[in-house]
């Protein structure tokens, strides 16, 4: 029999570690990158900064799970402009490699869905009210309440009581949107939309056009905007009437937005979702809000709602599947068992996401349930 030398020794010894170490690295949880491409800075930075705290949120009651693959967000900021959004989506693909990514905001997801289904990268499209983002693609998602489920939460309040509505409507595609949706379902016979303007998201002066608005007498006023034009525009037609009825839209219902339009929000109309009055119906819904509520002091909002419960439904497709954009997209389409934070939370085979709204009441501050509409 040989006697090994030193040297072969010396080898077998360096395998074992080798093999020990790769026994090692093996128990370590993977690491998987999920790229967040949302508003940090810009118009719309307040919605963002609620986007990044219920992606946080998520993220880390995930990587708390011991059977689950350790999850990584890496953020780049649209500034709500599509041309930096789709930099930003090619930059995680290109240089960080993700093939999970989560996007905020309809111009941005409309932007990037294109780009996402030609890299066969799955994009899960957040704060989009785009209904059919998602239809006819393989890679897309679409989480929120889109357009026609906000117009229809709005319009059925509205409808019960006004004939004659003026609407302000942010200049880009989402406001287009909520205003043709609204119209649809408000228009009849017997009511009517007798103003619509459409408002840039600079804006800061709109007494003139709050002026030509008043003018033709309406009944109540529809407000599709978000970011500093809505403050503008909501304290303006305050300053003009302190009476006449203002009803909001999903991007409003954010604390940090209706608070920076301070005393013109009151008695607002807005459609959300139960937590966005602090309505809690299951134990994780009442366990989340009460903590939410000593760590921020206010109920979580829609956007912070829908933000977690995307992190859960990954973490639970990546734990489930091979983790393929596929095969995590269609994890998530078929998942009927999952109960989050968002109620009434389904996706039809689209990648089209369906939710329970309720029309709410800014009162002496705090949002309220409407019980009567």
């Amino acid at each position: 029999m040989k006697t090994p030398t030193r040297r072969s020794v010396s080898g077998i010894a360096a395998a074992l570690m080798f093999a020990l170490w790769l026994s090692g690295c093996s128990s370590q949880p993977q690491t998987v990158k999920i790229g967040a491409i949302v508003t940090l800075t810009g118009s719309g930075a307040e919605i963002g900064a609620l986007t990044k705290r219920g992606l946080d949120l998520g993220l880390e009651a995930a990587n708390k799970n011991p059977q689950g693959k350790r999850l990584e967000l890496l953020y780049e900021d649209s500034k709500t402009q599509p041309a930096d959004g789709l930099t930003a989506f090619n930059k995680l693909i290109n240089t960080d490699g993700v093939r999970l990514s989560v996007v905020q905001a309809t111009v941005i997801c409309s932007a990037v869905a294109p780009a996402a289904e030609q890299r066969k990268v799955l994009m899960i499209g957040t704060n989009s009210t785009e209904k059919g983002l998602a239809k006819g693609k393989d890679y897309t998602i679409r989480f929120y309440p889109d357009a026609l489920l906000s117009a229809a939460t709005t319009s059925s309040y509205v409808k019960a009581r006004y004939h004659r509505v003026a609407i302000f409507y942010l200049q880009n595609l989402y406001g287009q949107q909520a205003y043709q949706a609204f119209s649809k379902s408000f228009g009849d016979s017997d009511r009517k939309v007798i103003f619509a303007e459409p408002v840039s998201p600079d804006a800061t002066d709109l007494r003139t056009l709050i002026a030509k608005m008043l003018a033709t007498k309406p009944d109540a006023v529809f407000t599709p905007l978000y970011g500093r034009v809505s403050v503008s525009l909501l304290q303006q037609i305050r300053e003009r009437d302190q009476s006449i009825p203002i009803i909001g839209d999903v991007p409003l219902v954010n604390p940090p937005v209706y608070r920076a339009i301070g005393a013109a929000a009151e008695s607002m109309v807005l459609p959300g979702i139960p937590l966005d009055a602090g309505l809690a119906s299951t134990d994780l819904q009442k366990a989340f809000v009460d903590e939410y509520q000593r760590r921020f002091g206010e109920n979580p909002s829609v956007t912070v709602a829908i933000h977690y419960d995307t992190i859960q439904l990954l973490a639970a497709a990546l734990r489930e599947t091979d983790g393929t954009p596929e095969a995590v997209r269609r994890h998530i389409l078929n998942n009927r068992s999952y109960q989050g934070l968002v109620s009434g939370l389904r996706f039809d085979q689209d990648g089209e996401s369906l939710m329970e709204m309720i029309p709410l009441q800014i009162t002496k501050g705090k949002l309220l349930p409407i019980t009567e509409h």
